[in-house]
């Protein structure tokens, strides 16, 4: 189940199933939901639950479970670059990839990049998440992330691209 509140929009609850034997599609199986881009410089509370099946087998590449876009400024030559935000699994962990540039034209090979440790998975368990996110190209960005209510990670500063538009 998914849901994101914010000062704007109402709680929304979906539910996404992707299977071993799904179709794969732009290069990777994918059960996706994309929501319009943010303003930037508000507070943004994402809420979801994740479930990492039995028999979710442990790998060491990873694999994306969440992940806010940025939106480059295409006409300043800019193209799509790796997220800004992503909760994925690795190694028989939880990870968050954070990526993100103040300067006013960013190409993927010149981000910034941060992954974090969020400690083991466990399979056959809901997991509650919650990130608490200001997004912003400058020190006065904000990044919370909780896992089934313990404050787990925290980071005031840069935690996106320079975009016009924030992240989707």
């Amino acid at each position: 189940t998914f849901c994101i509140n914010s000062e704007t929009e109402k709680s929304t609850r979906l539910k996404f199933t992707l299977r071993k034997n799904d179709p794969e599609l732009n290069l990777g199986k994918r059960a996706e939901l994309a929501l319009k881009s943010v303003f930037l410089a508000k507070i943004y509370t994402y809420n979801f639950r994740l479930l990492l099946p039995e028999n979710y087998a442990s790998d060491r590449s990873f694999e994306i479970l969440a992940q806010w876009h940025g939106l480059p400024d295409f006409d300043l030559g800019e193209t799509w670059r790796s997220p800004p935000l992503a909760l994925r699994t690795a190694d028989g962990g939880f990870w968050l990839e954070r990526n993100w540039d103040s300067r006013q034209v960013t190409l993927n090979r010149d981000r910034q990049q941060e992954l974090i440790n969020l400690g083991a998975y466990t399979t056959g368990k809901w997991v509650d998440w919650q990130f608490q996110v200001r997004w912003s190209a400058q020190a006065d960005g904000l990044i919370k992330v909780w896992q089934n209510g313990r404050l787990a990670w925290s980071h005031r500063g840069a935690n996106t691209y320079n975009d016009r538009r924030g992240p989707y």
